[in-house]
């Protein structure tokens, strides 16, 4: 009887767990003007773990994906700033955990208005190198993914 408890309680969890992030998920993101950036300033990110390197990769990313990464402020369409937390979230079986990296970030115009924000949760990974990019992977292509739908709900061809 307990074991068919605790099933219970723990798919519960899980369930409410996803559709928690699915919804904060798609509340956090708002592609309506995102159409409109192409010139991206990497500006600060906070995060424990963060190097320059990151910002390297992250650029080569967002370069790969089209758009355009700007070392001056001014020529920039919208500045992305964010915050990399690392919490440790312990499963009910015994012996097992899993880490997981949440990132958020948000694109604002040099005049500070928001033009996008997400939240993006990634599975962290022994190795440090592997960890960075795939840090760096889920929000270029989280960030292309809603430029897409942006430009999609505004009519442009992309």
């Amino acid at each position: 009887m307990n074991r068919n408890r605790l099933l219970i309680w723990f798919t519960l969890c899980l369930l409410i767990n996803f559709a928690s992030s699915q919804v904060s998920g798609d509340q956090k993101s708002t592609p309506s003007k995102l159409y409109l950036v192409k010139r991206i300033y990497i500006g600060e990110i906070r995060s424990p773990l963060t190097r320059d390197s990151f910002k390297e990769y992250l650029k080569q990313e967002l370069e790969a994906k089209g758009f355009t990464v700007v070392d001056d402020l001014t020529s920039a369409d919208a500045i992305l700033k964010g915050t990399i937390t690392i919490p440790i979230v312990e499963d009910e079986w015994p012996g097992y955990m899993v880490l997981y990296d949440t990132l958020e970030f948000s694109l604002e115009t040099p005049s500070d208005e928001n033009i996008w924000n997400a939240k993006v949760r990634v599975e962290s990974k022994p190795d440090p190198v592997k960890n960075a990019n795939s840090r760096v992977r889920k929000l270029a292509e989280r960030i292309e993914r809603d430029w897409k739908k942006s430009a999609k709900a505004a009519g442009i061809k992309h």
